[in-house]
């Protein structure tokens, strides 16, 4: 039987640097009607329990003592990040892993996916760069009833697909967690515009496989 490798989709398969995290910089500045760094969302990020991009802003509002209901946060983030007819931020989004080389390991092992996205806002990037039929199975935000870092996500997965044999490839101290709580091999990925302590963090945590580039994932795969 193939191994199987399960990625995330944000900052592994797509540079979310000006989708997903500018969204989360200007809904954080719409409700503190001011201007912050994005350092602060990259120290966000690298904290447990702040994969969901809600919960990133909600975290980093509360640090400036402002509460704001999460229906708010949500039609605000969702206004800059989908726009009117996908012309928001979501546009911005760019392929990280090469198509070649999702297209080489489809051939030898079986891909899927496991996102925090809705399956819309998943569906987007992967018709786009027509790379959705390389993938078996793609798990979103909809298929679960627990968010990272659990590891309902990943147990689902293997659980379709009648194995353990795994790999879950992400860039967060939540997919590193999840993949632990699965007991899976865990691959983690420093995206190009990840803050210098990601990898620091993750190894931290136990993470024992960092690669800096997704493109180098053919050398790290046994």
């Amino acid at each position: 039987m193939k191994k199987t490798i399960i990625f995330d989709i944000d900052g592994v398969l797509i540079d979310v640097s000006k989708s997903y995290r500018l969204a989360i910089k200007k809904t954080v500045e719409f409700f503190l009607n001011k201007k912050i760094n994005k350092k602060e969302v990259e120290e966000i990020k690298l904290k447990p329990g702040f994969n969901d991009d809600y919960d990133a802003v909600n975290g980093i509002l509360k640090k400036h003592n402002n509460k704001v209901p999460l229906k708010n946060i949500i039609n605000i983030f969702q206004k800059y990040y989908l726009g009117k007819n996908l012309k928001g931020l979501i546009k911005n989004e760019k392929l990280l892993l090469r198509k070649s080389i999702i297209k080489k390991l489809s051939k030898k092992y079986t891909l899927t996916i496991f996102t925090g996205r809705s399956r819309k806002e998943a569906s987007y990037p992967l018709k786009k760069y027509n790379i959705k039929k390389y993938f078996k199975i793609i798990m979103a935000v909809e298929d679960v009833k627990k968010k990272k870092p659990a590891p309902e996500g990943i147990l689902k997965t293997l659980k379709r697909l009648k194995t353990k044999n795994a790999y879950y490839v992400g860039d967060s101290i939540d997919d590193l967690l999840a993949a632990k709580k699965a007991k899976v091999n865990f691959i983690g990925v420093i995206p190009p515009y990840g803050s210098r302590n990601l990898r620091k963090v993750l190894k931290g945590k136990g993470a024992s496989v960092i690669i800096n580039n997704i493109n180098q994932i053919t050398k790290v795969i046994k």
